[in-house]
């Protein structure tokens, strides 16, 4: 999903996303934008209140592109309801990460 920087509160975005998510599955997006004059929409700049909201909703970061874009993957390893952690997610992701 590359539309996190266009809403006002990306933590709220994040809820229904960790409700529609099992455990195991994986949550990619762009966390990172550059002010940039000619891209007013741009309007999220600190990522870090959805990144705390994440992990309090049971995900881990799984992967990070630190060169290009700034993508990120956070898969979902425990349900924030239960409070229990899946140990074997990793070995049934049909993803490399």
């Amino acid at each position: 999903m590359d539309v996190f920087e266009h809403i006002a509160e990306p933590e709220k975005a994040v809820e229904p996303l960790a409700t529609a998510l099992r455990p195991g599955g994986i949550l990619f997006g762009r966390f990172d934008v550059l002010p940039d004059e000619n891209r007013p929409s741009h309007i999220a700049r600190d990522f870090g209140p959805m990144f705390n909201r994440l992990n309090e909703l049971g995900f881990e970061e799984c992967w990070r592109d630190d060169w290009l874009w700034g993508h990120q993957g956070f898969r979902k390893v425990w349900e924030a309801k239960r409070g229990r952690r899946r140990g074997d997610i990793a070995a049934r992701s049909k993803f490399p990460f």
